[in-house]
C-alpha cells in the first residue's frame, strides 16, 4: 500500500508540472498518495482499536471511500454517453485559451461540437465563456472563430462571453437562448471533455433545462485519471455552494 502511495504522489507531482497549480483539486493526487500512505501505516491499528472514537473514524472513512467510488461510477457513465440527434442547440463550454489559441482541451471540444453540428443542420451553437488571465480574447469568441474555420456558418452561433464557471456557462447560455424565443425546454446537447459531462449535466438540470444529453471529448491520457478523480471534489463543492 505504501509503495502505491508514492506512485499517487510521483504522478501528482507530474500533473502539477503539467498543468501548474490553480486549486487544490490539482493537487489530488498527492493528497490521495498521501492519504493512502497514512492509511496503510496507521488504518490495521485504527480497526483493531476497541475505543470508539478510532472506530468511528474508519467508518467515516468507509463511507468516503464508498461515496467517492459512487460519483466515479456516475461520471463514467456519462462520460460514456451517445449524445442524441436533432438537438435544437449545442452548447460548448469554455475552457483555457493561451493568448488567442485555444488550449487542447477547448480545441477538442470545439472540434466535437463542430462534428455534431455538422451532422445535425438545423442546430445552433452556443458558444460560451469569458475573458480570463492570459487571454486575448474571450472564450465564447475563441470557440465561435474556430467553428467557423470548420465549416460552421456564423449564423448558427450564439456567443456568451461573461461566464466563468459551468454553472455560469450553462445558466448564461439559458438566458442567451431564451433571448433569440428559444428555451431550456428544447433539446440540447453538452459538448464538453468526457470527465466533466456528468456534473454539467446535473448543473443544466437544475437549471431547468428538460432534455439533455451530451458528448464527451478525451483529454491528455496522461491526465484521464487525474480530471476523473478531480470530479468528484468539484461535485462536493456544487452540492456545498448549493448549486445541485
Amino acid at each position: 500500500m505504501t509503495a502505491l502511495g508514492t506512485v499517487l504522489i510521483l504522478y501528482g507531482l507530474g500533473v502539477l508540472a503539467l498543468i501548474g497549480y490553480s486549486h487544490w483539486f490539482d493537487a489530488a493526487g498527492i493528497l490521495a498518495g498521501i492519504g493512502w500512505i497514512g492509511l496503510a501505516q496507521w488504518g490495521p491499528r485504527i480497526c483493531a482499536s476497541k475505543k470508539p472514537a478510532p472506530r468511528l473514524l474508519a467508518g467515516l472513512l468507509a463511507v468516503a471511500v464508498s461515496g467517492f467510488f459512487l460519483m466515479e461510477g456516475a461520471i463514467v457513465h456519462a462520460a460514456l454517453q451517445t449524445p442524441l440527434p436533432g438537438a435544437a442547440y449545442v452548447i460548448i463550454p469554455g475552457a483555457k485559451v493561451n493568448g488567442a489559441v485555444p488550449s487542447l482541451t477547448l480545441d477538442r471540444r470545439i472540434r466535437g461540437a463542430a462534428e455534431y453540428l455538422l451532422d445535425n443542420p438545423d442546430a445552433v451553437a452556443v458558444a460560451t465563456g469569458g475573458q480570463g488571465c492570459g487571454e486575448a480574447l474571450s472564450e465564447a469568441a475563441v470557440i465561435a472563430r474556430e467553428l467557423e474555420n470548420l465549416g460552421i456558418v456564423p449564423e448558427r452561433i450564439l456567443l456568451e462571453a461573461e461566464s466563468t464557471t459551468t454553472r455560469e456557462n450553462l445558466l448564461f447560455a439559458l438566458q442567451t437562448i431564451e433571448a433569440r424565443g428559444g428555451s431550456g425546454q428544447e433539446p440540447t446537447v453538452i459538448v464538453s471533455s468526457a470527465f466533466h459531462l456528468y456534473r454539467a449535466q446535473r448543473l443544466a438540470a437544475a437549471l431547468g433545462y428538460a432534455a439533455v444529453s451530451g458528448k464527451g471529448c478525451p483529454s491528455m491520457g496522461y491526465l484521464e485519471p487525474h480530471y476523473f478523480a478531480r470530479e468528484a471534489a468539484a461535485l462536493v463543492k456544487e452540492k456545498l455552494d448549493g448549486n445541485l
